[in-house]
């Protein structure tokens, strides 16, 4: 979902001339004036365009794992450029009028869509526990990314005091919880090839398949933990019970997990 909403403008703008332009870093100051926004989203579009050729020439096949690092870092000031713009909506109705069309058009196609997402979404949400998953293992998350997320959300405060793994892979708490919590259960849902999570992890559907069963094997050392996969690219499957896969419902899966049943088990294709 979230390439297909800036696919329009990777294609908006041509590849510069001349020397290549270098990434910017992931908290790279965001400009605040009309002209300079104007010239730091053209820069940005055509450096994440050319980095995109430069990819497709080295990986026809997009066989890679994950984006590069260059491909990465022009993405994530793109989107935050466009964020500003849509939380600012005179500048970024100044902005769009001195853009060239086809970037003017992407753009406020774009902008429309994220400013819709942003009305449904609760500006005071209820409190509630929330639920999300782990962290692929690396390669599949890559080094620009995990720092990305640890910078945006703080997550030196919010991982577990004794994991000291921690510091350096997300996914060590995983292992962290199962040497833990001996004697609690805990499970990961997934289809095989999520587009959801691919997207978040910037991975095409044979990567994501691919760190799913590592991640898979990251997990088997420790009783607490089972995995249900799916073959498919849907996202989440609670709120179909009857999902199943070798025979074995969703509803069969959780009730296992939930009544201590010595039959749970991980199922996968």
């Amino acid at each position: 979902m979230i390439a297909n909403v800036f696919t329009p403008l990777l294609l908006a703008l041509p590849l510069q001339f001349g020397g290549t332009p270098t990434a910017p870093a992931p908290d790279a100051p965001l400009p605040r004036t009309t002209a300079a926004v104007v010239a730091d989203f053209q820069r940005t579009d055509s450096g994440l365009t050319a980095a995109i050729a430069r990819w497709r020439r080295s990986d026809a096949a997009l066989a890679s794992p994950a984006a590069p690092a260059e491909v990465q870092l022009w993405a994530l000031h793109e989107q935050r450029l466009l964020m500003r713009l849509r939380d600012r909506p005179g500048l970024a109705s100044a902005v769009l009028t001195r853009l060239r069309p086809a970037l003017r058009r992407a753009a406020a196609q774009t902008l429309r869509a994220m400013t819709d997402l942003k009305r449904l979404t609760p500006r005071h949400p209820p409190k509630r526990r929330w639920r999300a998953g782990p962290p692929l293992p690396a390669p599949y998350l890559t080094e620009t990314l995990e720092q990305t997320w640890r910078n945006a959300w703080n997550l030196a405060a919010a991982m577990p005091a004794g994991c000291t793994a921690c510091a350096d892979d997300l996914d060590a708490v995983m292992g962290f919880y199962g040497m833990q919590l001996p004697g609690h259960r805990a499970a990961l849902l997934s289809y095989t090839r999520d587009g959801v999570i691919g997207a978040f992890f910037q991975l095409n559907g044979d990567s994501v398949e691919a760190a799913l069963g590592a991640l898979a094997g990251e997990l088997a050392p420790y009783d607490i933990w089972r995995h249900f996969y799916v073959t498919g690219s849907s996202h989440t499957m609670l709120g179909s019970p009857g999902v199943s896969q070798n025979g074995v419902t969703v509803r069969t899966f959780v009730a296992q997990m939930v009544d201590d049943d010595p039959a749970w088990a991980s199922v996968e294709p």
